[in-house]
């Protein structure tokens, strides 16, 4: 098989922060280069730059961008930042990426998919974690959700 040029997305990367889905976009782009296939790492970040400037990085021999927020960028439970899917997308093209697999798009843009998607570029989506499905974000208006109610609700 022909190697691959495939783009994994992630909410966050070591060193920057390594929680589990972190460590295993890390372990699977680690196999994935032993298999022949050229990875690299796009992940949000907690950090604000100037501009929002994106700011390459080499984390166990995989490469990887790391996109930050611009400093009048909303942070928190604003789920659509469409600039940073607009970046994610230019860097693909700018890569020559035949294949994304998306993880995480907290800190990013809720609709990576689609967009890759009407982009022509095929997308895989793993669900980790609840967040998709959290109601805090996604299934009720900010006026109709306590903090105690998502407490509940996630619990």
């Amino acid at each position: 098989m022909a190697p691959v040029r495939i783009l994994q997305i992630v909410h966050h990367s070591p060193p920057e922060f390594a929680g589990g889905t972190e460590r295993y976009v890390v372990h699977l782009a680690a196999a994935m280069q032993a298999a022949g296939h050229e990875v690299l790492v796009a992940c949000g970040s907690e950090e604000t730059r100037p501009g929002g400037a994106a700011q390459p990085f080499l984390h166990d021999s995989i490469p990887g961008v790391r996109f930050h927020r611009a400093p009048e960028e909303a942070y928190g439970l604003v789920p659509f930042h469409p600039r940073l899917g607009a970046a994610l997308l230019d860097l693909a093209r700018k890569e020559g990426i035949q294949a994304v697999h998306l993880h995480h798009w907290f800190h990013l843009d809720l609709g990576l998919a689609l967009k890759f998607r009407a982009a022509g570029v095929p997308v895989l989506l793993t669900l980790h974690d609840l967040f998709a499905l959290c109601p805090r974000f996604f299934r009720r208006s900010e006026e109709h959700t306590s903090e105690l109610q998502s407490r509940q609700v996630i619990s």
